[in-house]
Protein backbone atom coordinates (compact mmCIF):
# COMPACT_ATOMS: atom_id res chain seq x y z
CA UNK A 1 0.00 0.00 0.00
CA UNK A 2 1.36 3.19 -0.99
CA UNK A 3 1.37 6.21 1.70
CA UNK A 4 0.46 9.32 1.01
CA UNK A 5 2.66 12.30 1.92
CA UNK A 6 6.55 12.63 1.81
CA UNK A 7 8.49 10.96 4.37
CA UNK A 8 9.90 13.35 6.96
CA UNK A 9 11.77 10.26 9.17
CA UNK A 10 11.15 6.67 9.65
CA UNK A 11 12.21 4.61 12.89
CA UNK A 12 13.51 0.82 12.22
CA UNK A 13 13.40 -2.13 14.89
CA UNK A 14 14.21 -5.70 14.18
CA UNK A 15 10.40 -6.38 13.21
CA UNK A 16 8.88 -3.00 12.10
CA UNK A 17 9.33 0.22 10.25
CA UNK A 18 7.46 3.34 11.47
CA UNK A 19 7.17 5.80 8.73
CA UNK A 20 6.19 9.22 9.83
CA UNK A 21 4.82 11.48 7.32
CA UNK A 22 2.85 14.72 7.16
CA UNK A 23 -0.26 12.49 7.27
CA UNK A 24 0.92 10.33 9.87
CA UNK A 25 2.45 7.50 11.29
CA UNK A 26 2.41 4.27 8.97
CA UNK A 27 3.60 0.80 10.71
CA UNK A 28 4.89 -1.15 8.54
CA UNK A 29 5.44 -5.39 9.05
CA UNK A 30 9.12 -6.06 7.45
CA UNK A 31 8.88 -9.85 7.41
CA UNK A 32 6.03 -9.84 5.34
CA UNK A 33 6.33 -6.71 4.09
CA UNK A 34 2.66 -5.46 4.61
CA UNK A 35 0.63 -2.49 6.07
CA UNK A 36 0.22 -2.73 9.97
CA UNK A 37 -1.25 0.17 11.52
CA UNK A 38 -1.85 3.40 10.87
CA UNK A 39 -2.37 6.51 12.80
CA UNK A 40 -2.70 9.93 11.47
CA UNK A 41 -2.36 13.49 12.68
CA UNK A 42 -3.25 16.61 11.49
CA UNK A 43 0.74 17.36 9.71
CA UNK A 44 -0.48 18.28 6.86
CA UNK A 45 -2.59 21.17 8.51
CA UNK A 46 0.53 22.75 9.94
CA UNK A 47 1.97 22.86 6.51
CA UNK A 48 -0.99 24.16 4.81
CA UNK A 49 -1.03 27.06 7.30
CA UNK A 50 2.80 28.05 6.77
CA UNK A 51 2.01 27.90 2.59
CA UNK A 52 -0.88 30.48 3.35
CA UNK A 53 1.31 32.79 5.46
CA UNK A 54 3.60 32.76 2.40
CA UNK A 55 1.23 33.39 0.51
CA UNK A 56 0.00 36.51 2.11
CA UNK A 57 3.05 37.64 2.40
CA UNK A 58 4.03 37.74 -0.97
CA UNK A 59 0.99 39.21 -2.29
CA UNK A 60 1.15 41.84 -0.02
CA UNK A 61 4.38 43.36 -1.44
CA UNK A 62 2.21 46.43 -2.00
CA UNK A 63 1.57 47.06 1.87
CA UNK A 64 5.20 46.87 3.49
CA UNK A 65 4.42 46.93 6.92
CA UNK A 66 1.91 43.90 6.37
CA UNK A 67 4.74 42.11 3.94
CA UNK A 68 6.93 42.23 7.15
CA UNK A 69 4.67 41.13 9.89
CA UNK A 70 3.95 38.19 7.83
CA UNK A 71 7.24 37.53 6.81
CA UNK A 72 8.39 37.70 10.81
CA UNK A 73 5.23 35.39 11.31
CA UNK A 74 6.42 33.00 8.85
CA UNK A 75 9.96 33.13 10.07
CA UNK A 76 8.72 32.39 13.79
CA UNK A 77 6.33 29.81 12.21
CA UNK A 78 8.58 28.08 10.46
CA UNK A 79 11.44 27.61 13.13
CA UNK A 80 8.79 26.78 16.16
CA UNK A 81 7.68 23.31 13.38
CA UNK A 82 11.29 22.81 12.50
CA UNK A 83 12.03 23.11 16.13
CA UNK A 84 9.24 20.55 17.03
CA UNK A 85 9.75 18.17 14.25
CA UNK A 86 13.66 17.96 15.37
CA UNK A 87 13.03 17.27 18.68
CA UNK A 88 10.62 14.07 17.70
CA UNK A 89 13.36 12.92 14.93
CA UNK A 90 15.72 12.80 18.14
CA UNK A 91 12.83 11.95 21.26
CA UNK A 92 9.88 10.36 19.35
CA UNK A 93 11.27 6.84 19.24
CA UNK A 94 10.81 6.26 22.72
CA UNK A 95 7.14 7.03 22.16
CA UNK A 96 7.08 4.83 19.27
CA UNK A 97 8.87 1.50 20.76
CA UNK A 98 11.59 0.56 22.70
CA UNK A 99 13.54 -1.24 20.54
CA UNK A 100 14.26 0.85 17.67
CA UNK A 101 18.02 -0.03 16.30
CA UNK A 102 18.06 2.71 13.60
CA UNK A 103 16.82 6.30 12.33
CA UNK A 104 16.30 7.56 9.12
CA UNK A 105 15.60 10.91 8.20
CA UNK A 106 13.16 11.25 4.74
CA UNK A 107 12.98 13.64 1.69
CA UNK A 108 10.49 15.49 3.64
CA UNK A 109 12.71 16.71 6.13
CA UNK A 110 15.63 17.81 4.46
CA UNK A 111 13.31 19.68 2.19
CA UNK A 112 12.01 21.36 5.40
CA UNK A 113 15.42 22.16 6.41
CA UNK A 114 16.54 23.63 3.28
CA UNK A 115 13.64 26.03 3.40
CA UNK A 116 14.44 27.74 6.25
CA UNK A 117 17.58 29.80 5.10
CA UNK A 118 15.31 30.99 2.16
CA UNK A 119 12.89 32.11 4.78
CA UNK A 120 15.30 33.72 6.45
CA UNK A 121 16.38 35.26 3.06
CA UNK A 122 13.22 36.70 2.25
CA UNK A 123 13.16 38.73 5.68
CA UNK A 124 16.56 40.23 5.02
CA UNK A 125 15.03 41.61 1.56
CA UNK A 126 11.74 43.01 3.16
CA UNK A 127 13.75 44.74 5.89
CA UNK A 128 16.20 45.76 3.17
CA UNK A 129 13.79 47.34 1.09
CA UNK A 130 11.67 48.61 4.19
CA UNK A 131 14.92 50.59 5.03
CA UNK A 132 15.39 51.52 1.61
CA UNK A 133 12.04 53.44 1.35
CA UNK A 134 12.15 54.68 4.89
CA UNK A 135 15.33 56.73 3.71
CA UNK A 136 13.87 57.64 0.79
CA UNK A 137 10.78 59.14 2.74
CA UNK A 138 13.07 61.04 5.16
CA UNK A 139 14.35 62.19 2.36
CA UNK A 140 11.66 63.84 0.77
Amino acid sequence: MVTAGNTLFSYLSETMRYKVSSFGVTQHDLVDDKLVNTESFMGYMVGAGLLLIALVTLISFKDLKRQHRFGRMLFYAYFAVLISVMVFFYIGDSQVLNDITSREMGMGLIFLIIGFPFVFLANTGINRDKKLLDSLNRLR
